[in-house]
């Protein structure tokens, strides 16, 4: 956690507050919406997620790799060194978030805004037992299905955003590529 001092110390102190909360609300974790954007729009994992979430809190500001990697440690995430941020931050670069690196101080990038909680699909009949959609896929749910499977996204994320189980989803994506 030195390393998060240090970045946050860096900056101009008027700016040390807002880099602070915004380095915080990346380590305690983002949103499910937030979660369910870098998913869907970028295709990340949880874990490029997370390092995604932190470098966008900070509004374009330098990130050493000790806070991302402090970053993850607080999401409950398992990486095993610093070096891992590195691999990371490659596998985003490969998904189109351009990335920079500050050579000697860390990474940045541009800010992106992330919209509102989109409208969900018209709501499905619900098990009582599960909370979830039950019975036939329809077709609107299909599209998206589609349209996140071909945005990179993972079964997780596209189960969350419809409601669904992951091997419901699975299930339905091998049927829907036959």
């Amino acid at each position: 956690m030195s390393e998060v001092r240090r970045t946050i110390m860096a900056e101009a102190p008027a700016d040390r507050l807002e880099v602070a909360i915004g380095m915080l609300e990346a380590i305690l974790g983002q949103s499910d919406h937030e979660s369910l954007f870098w998913a869907s729009r970028y295709g990340l994992s949880r874990k490029e997620a997370v390092i995604a979430a932190t470098l966008n809190h900070a509004d374009g500001r330098t990130v050493t790799k000790e806070a991302l990697y402090d970053a993850l440690l607080a999401a409950g995430s398992q990486a095993e060194a610093v070096a891992h941020v590195n691999v990371l931050i490659s596998k985003i670069r490969a998904k189109g978030l351009e990335i920079e690196t500050v050579w000697g101080r860390g990474l940045r990038m541009t800010k992106i805004e992330i919209p509102p909680p989109p409208k969900s699909l018209p709501p499905a009949e619900k098990s009582s037992r599960t909370d979830r959609p039950v019975g036939r896929w329809r077709p609107e749910e299909d599209a998206e299905l589609r349209r996140m499977k071909d945005n990179g996204s993972e079964l997780w994320a596209i189960a969350q955003e419809l409601g669904r189980s992951e091997r419901s989803c699975a299930e339905r994506w091998k049927a829907l590529r036959k």
